[in-house]
């Protein structure tokens, strides 16, 4: 549960990183992505799965949908946030 809480704040913060909007979602599906299939694949080794490759198939499937939608969200709210605080006369974030 903490490396999945740990790789959830990877996506958010990495999609809120990058000025381009674009360029910020797509790392932020990226890098959690790999992260998550690797780490999928190293435990599927270490436990003795006779086949870890097709064990991790979900996760490659899954992680980047998901990764997608939670990055997408949290641009949202940064965006959204952001353009508040312009309107607001506020330093932007």
């Amino acid at each position: 549960a903490v490396a999945g809480g740990f790789i959830i704040r990877i996506c958010e913060n990495t999609a809120c990183y990058y000025d381009n909007r674009v360029i910020g979602v797509m790392m932020g599906v990226i890098v959690p992505s790999a992260l998550a299939i690797t780490l999928t694949y190293i435990v599927h080794m270490i436990k003795g799965t006779p086949e870890p490759f097709n064990s991790t198939i979900p996760t490659m499937v899954l992680a980047p949908i998901s990764f997608w939608v939670w990055g997408w969200r949290a641009r949202n709210i940064y965006d959204k946030k952001k353009l508040e605080e312009r309107e607001l006369g506020g330093e932007p974030a």
